[in-house]
């Protein structure tokens, strides 16, 4: 991987991100809520450039997010998203935290495609069974406003300063 710029800054691709990074998304009612790399997409051994799982953080406050600020914060959701995801909504990359300090990973999805297999964000890891899958939601593409709108009815009357719940 190339030198990482110096955070804050806004990725034109996921070629200087990494699992962990988290990003600002400022809320319509004031503050920020804030968005998680949590895996990358790879293709024949090749990182995506454009494609990343992302996850909202339970968190929301009246400055950009720290690595401290989201210490034991879970996710809300998860979604493949486009990396203008975050120059959309007006964000910007703030930092890293270690996703395993905060026991995130990705999450178990039923495929889109018709319900033939169980992934862990992006990776296949077995056959559909209809007995005890029925419940996994299915893994989609978010639009690039999908995250902010989540984030907009987690939090409708702006920041909190709140951490985990």
């Amino acid at each position: 991987m190339a030198r990482r710029p110096e955070y804050p800054f806004v990725p034109r691709s996921t070629a200087y991100l990494e699992p962990g990074d988290f990003w600002s998304i400022p809320l319509a009612g004031g503050g920020f809520s804030c968005g998680r790399v949590i895996q990358l997409r790879m293709e024949n051994g090749k990182r995506d450039l454009r494609i990343f799982l992302a996850g909202l953080m339970d968190w929301s406050g009246g400055s950009l997010p720290t690595a401290d600020a989201l210490a034991g914060c879970g996710v809300l959701a998860q979604g493949q998203v486009h990396i203008r995801t975050i120059s959309e909504n007006q964000g910007e990359v703030c930092g890293f935290r270690d996703l395993a300090l905060d026991g995130i990973e990705p999450a178990l999805f039923r495929d889109a495609d018709g319900a033939i297999c169980v992934q862990r964000g992006f990776e296949v890891v077995r056959p559909f069974d209809c007995e005890r899958d029925t419940d996994l939601p299915v893994f989609g593409t978010w639009g690039y406003a999908v995250i902010r709108r989540k984030a907009d009815r987690r939090f409708p009357n702006g920041a909190t300063d709140r951490g985990p719940s």
